[in-house]
């Protein structure tokens, strides 16, 4: 979170301040998330000005919120890795822009002719959340 200046969220806790904590913040989290107590906070809105351009509109969470999402992530990213196909490169850690440039350059050196690549523009802003949301029944 330091490496992308990660601020603080709707609660205002910055990442020294959840430091000068980290042992009792974490244990909270812990037992929240053990039993099924986690809920995470609102998303600070903000909206970073790009020149020529809209604001770009950031949804922040909070630290506390960031630290759950990250552990979820290191458990889960090996799981979905193994899945991922070789041709997807967005948003994959250890891939980048000039590779998929490098990988479609190279396909149409081998004679293909064609590219697709879709954006779905505000997607994120515009699914459906609440099917997401509704937790199966055990």
């Amino acid at each position: 979170m330091r490496g992308n200046s990660g601020g603080p969220g709707v609660d205002g806790i910055t990442l020294d301040d959840y430091a000068a904590q980290l042992d009792h913040r974490l244990e909270a989290l812990r037992q929240g998330i053990a039993t099924g107590n986690y809920c995470c906070d609102n998303l600070l809105g903000v909206a970073l000005a790009q020149e020529g351009r809209r604001p770009r509109e950031l949804a922040i969470p909070t630290v506390n919120d960031r630290v759950a999402q990250t552990a979820v992530a290191l458990v889960l990213t090996p799981i979905f890795e193994a899945e991922f196909e070789d041709c997807s490169f967005a948003y994959r850690q250890g891939r980048s822009v000039r590779q998929a440039v490098e990988r479609v350059e190279r396909l149409r050196n081998e004679g293909f002719m064609w590219v697709v690549d879709a954006d779905i523009q505000g997607y994120f802003n515009n699914i459906p959340h609440a099917p997401l949301l509704v937790l199966p029944v055990s």
